[in-house]
């Protein structure tokens, strides 16, 4: 009985393990996100576009779901935690966003070191 209880608790952990280690999904990032406003005292704004991000483009949006521009993309890779997509003809740029949850994403600024978290709609 012991052996049988230790065989099956080996093998959980074993399969616990392989699927930690599995490759993350980049379709996560697909659909339509909202950027969260930026509060300063009373007052929140905007700090960033919506967007909406389809297999073969990133578009940023008005608040009211408007185009403002498509940027076409060339990949969209998953690695851990973090989703990177590639801009085409962009000389190899990517913007790179943290997957909190499937609902909910951030993105770090360059230089100015804010973070600019999307709800997922």
């Amino acid at each position: 009985m012991k052996h049988h209880i230790c065989r099956y608790l080996l093998v959980l952990a074993t399969g616990c393990m392989l699927w930690a280690c599995a490759k993350p999904d980049p379709t996560v990032i697909l659909g339509n996100w909202k950027a969260d406003a930026f509060a300063i005292d009373s007052l929140k704004v905007p700090i960033a576009p919506n967007i909406e991000v389809t297999r073969n483009q990133l578009i940023l949006k008005t608040p009211d779901g408007l185009a403002l521009q498509a940027l076409s993309l060339s990949a969209i890779r998953a690695e851990r935690n973090t989703i990177e997509l590639e801009i085409k003809d962009a000389l190899g740029v990517s913007l790179v966003f943290t997957i909190e949850n499937p609902g909910r994403i951030h993105f770090k600024v360059p230089f100015v070191n804010r973070d600019i978290a999307f709800s997922k709609q």
